[in-house]
């Protein structure tokens, strides 16, 4: 806040903190948090032969009622297990289908050898084969919007199925005065490839998910088995930014869960780990894995997640089944973390447009457990980079641990009674009721500890806070 006009500018939005480390944004309450985070151990040394085992095996799919569909080599046909006492034979096929995948209009959809099988389930039309020349479809994932997204896995170019077939009516022919439309089908099943995307030598895609909102994820390999996720940028028909994800070697299937995770099979392990991808990064960068644990049953199959139409994620079970996957209720949360106004060339600028401008108080809206707190760093410049600042002035809130108390005073916020800093404002916090020195309104007067003249001027403020927690 600035005395002068009691002037004010708010830090509440994702765009708001570019520089973060070992935190993350809330966009259901507008807070920063210390993320969600762990380290996975080693992979076993014959992780790259379990995850080409893996991907050889053909995923499930799971219909609306739950009902699981596999594929039997020995009958050669696509086996149906429900609620009722016996397996049913679903589809028999002359060949091994590549994938295949219930959508939500109600179509099975099987990649064959250079077609497209499309299968109704509600016996609307009988079964229809689309050819798809010059293109192989291996991986397959339902759009809630109808159709689905195809995957090559040679060449990696991507394809999306819309449209449907026609039911059957009960007359072939109509007489010639009876108005219909032209072409009798105006939507027939299409399949168009997007030119656009185009993998860098080396990396090999390896499995896709579509979220509920429509965001597209692939996944990839690069090199010895690192595992790239990359978001496909529906408007502009291309992939998006690398996105590595940390400690995952030879991931084989992902899967989105809720508020933007995803989740990923890797070899050997007894768990999915979890990450939280950006979704317009303007660079790549390394995600690490969230602290959110996904236990998977002792007899769940080295093979990729099940193709579904509703929340959770499944994964494949010995026996045909497959499996919910759920998260225990334990956190894993960093100790230490940090973010600011600026991380390298992108800036999220406070400008007063005054070089005589006195910084005045600082507010902050938190919830700060025992033994939790945070360092907030004030500097100032004359010019609009944060390069040419030589001092940061620290204000504490809540409790530090020892090691990272500054040396000399700090200024301390207290805990104010009001919710908010304006008059009769419910406050911007989504933790309810405050709560004396753990939740609410904290205030500090900014200023330079140590300095004889202690009043904070100039133009462009820079803001830096650490974060220190427990785990």
């Amino acid at each position: 806040m600035d005395a002068n006009g009691q002037r004010f500018w708010l830090l509440a939005d994702d765009a708001h903190w570019p520089g973060r480390a070992h935190v993350e944004y809330r966009a259901g309450c507008r807070a920063l948090r210390l993320a969600s985070e762990r380290t996975l151990s080693a992979p076993p040394a014959d992780a790259a032969a379990i995850a080409a085992s893996a991907l050889e095996r053909l995923p499930r799919a799971v219909d609306r009622q739950g009902a699981t569909a596999r594929w039997d080599e020995a009958q050669m046909a696509i086996v149906v297990t429900s609620h009722l006492p016996e397996p049913a034979i679903l589809l028999p096929l002359a060949e091994r289908p590549l994938d295949f995948a219930a959508g939500f209009d109600d179509v099975l959809y099987v990649a064959l050898a250079e077609r497209l099988l499309l299968h109704d389930l509600r016996g609307r039309w009988p079964d229809t084969v689309l050819p798809t020349p010059g293109f192989q479809a291996w991986r397959i994932a339902a759009d809630p919007a109808g159709g689905a997204w195809l995957l090559e896995r040679a060449s990696g170019r991507l394809g999306r199925l819309s449209g449907c077939v026609q039911p059957a009516r009960p007359a072939a022919d109509y007489a010639h005065t009876t108005f219909r439309p032209a072409p009798e089908n105006p939507t027939p099943p299409t399949l168009r490839l997007f030119d656009g995307v185009s993998w860098p030598a080396g990396e090999r895609p390896q499995s896709l998910a579509l979220a509920s909102d429509g965001t597209l994820a692939l996944l990839s390999w690069f090199g010895d088995g690192e595992s790239r996720l990359r978001l496909f940028d529906r408007r502009l028909g291309r992939l998006g930014a690398v996105q590595t994800l940390d400690g995952a070697l030879f991931a084989y299937s992902i899967d989105w869960l809720s508020e933007g995770r995803i989740a990923a099979r890797l070899p050997g392990r007894r768990d999915a780990p979890v990450w939280v991808p950006r979704l317009a990064p303007a660079a790549a960068l390394t995600l690490r894995p969230a602290g959110d644990i996904y236990p998977l049953a002792a007899e769940a199959e080295e093979a990729p997640f099940a193709h579904r139409l509703d929340d959770p994620p499944c994964y494949p079970l010995a026996g045909g089944s497959v499996e919910p996957l759920y998260r225990l209720s334990v956190s894993n949360l960093a100790r230490r973390g940090e973010a600011a106004n600026f991380s390298g060339g992108t800036i999220h600028l406070i400008d007063s447009g005054d070089q005589q401008t006195i910084w005045h108080r600082l507010y902050a809206e938190a919830r700060l457990p025992a033994g939790c707190g945070m360092l907030v760093w004030l500097a100032t410049s004359a010019e609009p980079s944060q390069a040419g600042v030589l001092e940061w002035h620290a204000h504490q809130f809540g409790e530090l641990p020892a090691d990272a108390r500054p040396f000399g005073a700090v200024p301390r916020a207290a805990w104010e009674r009001q919710p908010s800093e304006l008059p009769g404002h419910p406050g911007l916090g989504a933790w309810g009721a405050p709560e004396a020195g753990r939740a609410g309104l904290w205030s500090a007067l900014i200023q330079r500890a140590a300095h004889r003249v202690r009043a904070l001027s100039g133009r462009y403020l820079w803001v830096r806070v650490s974060f220190f927690g427990d785990g």
